[in-house]
């Protein structure tokens, strides 16, 4: 099997959760580094990892985000011999045979991400969703959360890595349009499934639709809407050439609205749209 390497990037972490995490995962892969984003308990994770033989702790003097921690986690990755990096929030848990399932696809040269399916727990149970899981074992899709993927060092490196411009948020689907417009694929293998929870998302009504809110703090609205308008800006998507992400786009600014701290969030999302245009 291919050597991978897994990486945790902490903030603050819930300790037994994150220790949770670390035993779903230490004994499918290589080794772990966690990359801690100068959190207040960083001592208690640095115990943690001193309970596992394959598990090293790199602290930050600041928090500088998630893509410069992923671009330092590919080049340890290089330098391990490690073909491939599985990226992990800190709080997910991962299957017993996650690595032993998606390393099936590891051989085509032309993979660059495999990918789990993954639940939102506050939007599906899990006879929901199984019933919108494709058949096929596995899918050719455009874009994934980093989470659980396992990713190909040698294309990290080939495609000059993880845009740190952008912080956190659209992260990972800036990579994963980077991989498609160089003739890549991401595989999501189906029937390998993990839970996850992506802020605290819920459905509301508006005039009788479905908007998504996810509930997350001001301050991710401000990366939230930022990052997608330097998004659009990067890869030149307009209204006229991709009416969907900008329908998408104000529907989740209209979804501000049906969440507590509004105020808070709505002057956060103005801001990061006019700072999306100076990124």
């Amino acid at each position: 099997m291919n050597k991978v390497l897994a990486s945790i990037i902490t903030y603050n972490p819930d300790i037994p959760l994150l220790r949770k995490d670390i035993s779903s995962i230490c004994n499918q892969v290589s080794g772990i580094v966690i990359f801690d984003n100068c959190s207040s308990n960083v001592n208690e994770i640095e115990e943690l990892a001193s309970e596992f033989d394959n598990v090293t702790v790199v602290k930050n003097t600041k928090n500088v985000g998630l893509p410069k921690n992923y671009n330092r986690a590919a080049k340890l990755a290089i330098k391990k011999g490690c073909e491939w990096l599985m990226i992990l929030d800190q709080d997910s848990i991962m299957p017993s045979n996650i690595i032993e399932r998606l390393s099936e696809y590891f051989n085509d040269k032309k993979v660059a991400i495999v990918c789990p399916q993954f639940r939102d727990v506050n939007l599906y149970s899990e006879e929901e969703f199984k019933k919108i899981i494709p058949d096929e074992d596995h899918s050719l899709v455009e874009q994934c959360i980093s989470s659980a993927s396992i990713n190909r060092v040698s294309i990290i490196k080939e495609l000059g890595g993880f845009d740190e411009k952008l912080f956190i948020d659209q992260v990972d689907y800036d990579y994963c349009r980077n991989v498609r417009e160089h003739g890549y694929n991401i595989i999501q293998v189906n029937d390998c499934i993990i839970d996850h929870s992506i802020g605290k998302s819920r459905y509301v009504k508006f005039f009788g639709k479905k908007l998504l809110t996810y509930n997350h703090s001001p301050i991710r609205k401000y990366y939230f809407f930022r990052n997608r308008i330097y998004f659009a800006r990067k890869y030149h998507i307009t209204p006229f050439n991709n009416i969907r992400f900008f329908t998408s786009l104000g529907s989740h600014f209209i979804a501000l609205f049906y969440e507590e701290n509004k105020k808070a969030k709505i002057k956060n999302a103005l801001k990061g749209i006019k700072d999306g245009f100076k990124l």
